[in-house]
């Protein structure tokens, strides 16, 4: 009897080395440095470059009335139909609107000013008129991704953030995990998703809600609407026929996963015209010295009308010393 010993916990063990062995073998069909340059299809790929980042999670946000969902429409009809978007390129795909608080009936009316067609809203308002259409998944349900489990790869728009939560707090990073837990899942069945979202009341160029947003998304962009030059009023207070005469900045800030060349990281402007929609603008400060530029050029010419030559020099020469430096 003595002779015998329990080797139960001998043979647990070496089944535990062999598993550990197995796991550890692992490294052996992990690619090397050299194999992933020489592999073309590894290479970072944009929906629209620089904006937006395929199969990447980009949040967009800005205050009250710099046309967040307008732009974002104007965007999924661009994908939607392959064509250019604010002057760049695009990769045509399936493009799902998931709306949370903007009325259905508005959604149909900026659908018929840009001419939208193939877009797909989902949106609760919907149920008045199809019957048979449940309400969109919430941004922090359970069951959000499996919902989506079998939509064609496309474009996701999640307009917006707030209302697209059912229990958590906007300001509470451990809520806001689920629901960037959730998108980041939709990522990795092949979609691309834009998560828009607010500005906090007290800085217009700060987003609402939890610092997870920043850690978690993998690019950031921020929509301000152009001051009038010299303007001192309320910005706040404009009303929307005033806001629409605005240009909108629209500039990559706070992060990017994604390395992007110098000139892409410059910001550009568009405006919104309720008869044509949305397009690219110059930056409004160079308009602005552009008027300047023609003021004082006409005032120039009327100078020099009758002046000696030697007076008509003079004024080119200030001329062109204003405009050049």
């Amino acid at each position: 009897m003595g002779g015998h010993k329990d080797l139960s916990h001998i043979l647990y063990d070496i089944q535990k080395v062999e598993e550990i062995g197995a796991t550890a073998k692992q490294w052996l069909i992990l690619p090397t440095a050299k194999q992933l340059r020489e592999t073309e299809a590894i290479q970072a790929k944009f929906v629209c470059r620089p904006w937006i980042p395929h199969r990447a999670i980009t949040e967009v946000f800005g205050r009250t009335g710099t046309m967040k969902t307008r732009l974002m429409i104007f965007l999924g009809k661009a994908l939607s139909e392959g064509t250019h978007f604010l002057r760049k390129p695009t990769m045509k795909m399936p493009v799902y609107y998931i709306a949370y608080e903007t009325p259905v009936e508005e959604f149909k009316d900026r659908f018929n000013v840009l001419d939208v067609k193939n877009l797909v809203l989902w949106h609760r308002g919907l149920k008045k008129y199809f019957p048979q259409i449940p309400p969109p998944p919430k941004l922090d349900d359970r069951e959000f991704v499996s919902v989506f489990q079998g939509f064609p790869e496309g474009f996701f728009i999640f307009d917006s953030l707030k209302p697209g939560m059912r229990h958590g707090d906007i300001k509470e990073n451990k809520d806001l995990s689920r629901v960037f837990h959730n998108l980041r899942n939709l990522c990795d069945l092949g979609h691309t998703v834009i998560l828009l979202n607010n500005t906090t009341k007290a800085d217009e160029e700060k987003f609402t809600g939890g610092q997870t947003q920043e850690d978690e998304a993998d690019q950031m962009l921020l929509l301000t609407i152009v001051k009038a030059p010299g303007s001192s009023e309320e910005e706040k207070k404009l009303t929307f026929k005033e806001q629409i005469k605005r240009p909108v900045k629209i500039e990559i800030v706070d992060k990017s996963r994604f390395t992007l060349d110098e000139d892409e990281l410059n910001p550009v402007w568009f405006r919104y015209d309720p008869e044509h929609g949305i397009y690219l603008v110059g930056d409004p400060q160079l308009e602005t010295l552009a008027k300047m530029e023609d003021v004082l050029l006409g005032l120039t010419e009327k100078k020099c009308i009758g002046d000696p030559p030697q007076v008509q020099v003079e004024h080119e020469h200030w001329v062109r010393c204003w405009r050049y430096g």
